[in-house]
């Protein structure tokens, strides 16, 4: 599990990649809003939307879901946060 520390107030985040996935796999966009992620959380929604006209939104899910870890990462990376 990725440890994530920001060196100026030392507060700790660790972040479950299984759980992320299982998240991201099962609540699609509505998961990205939760963690504050709201430009993936868009884009997630807006792809799945258009595609479920041919009935191939799930495609969106699987792969966003198999993505979420790296986005997570670089969600904590970009606040400031060192990974550990």
């Amino acid at each position: 599990m990725p440890t994530f520390r920001n060196p100026n107030t030392n507060h700790i985040v660790v972040v479950n990649n299984r759980k992320v996935f299982w998240g991201a796999f099962l609540l699609g966009p509505i998961f990205f809003f939760l963690i504050g992620d709201f430009s993936h959380g868009l884009t997630n929604l807006v792809l799945t939307a258009l595609l479920w006209v041919v009935f191939l939104g799930w495609i969106v899910w699987i792969r966003y879901a198999f993505e979420a870890p790296s986005i997570v990462r670089d969600k904590w990376i970009s606040r400031g946060y060192i990974e550990e």
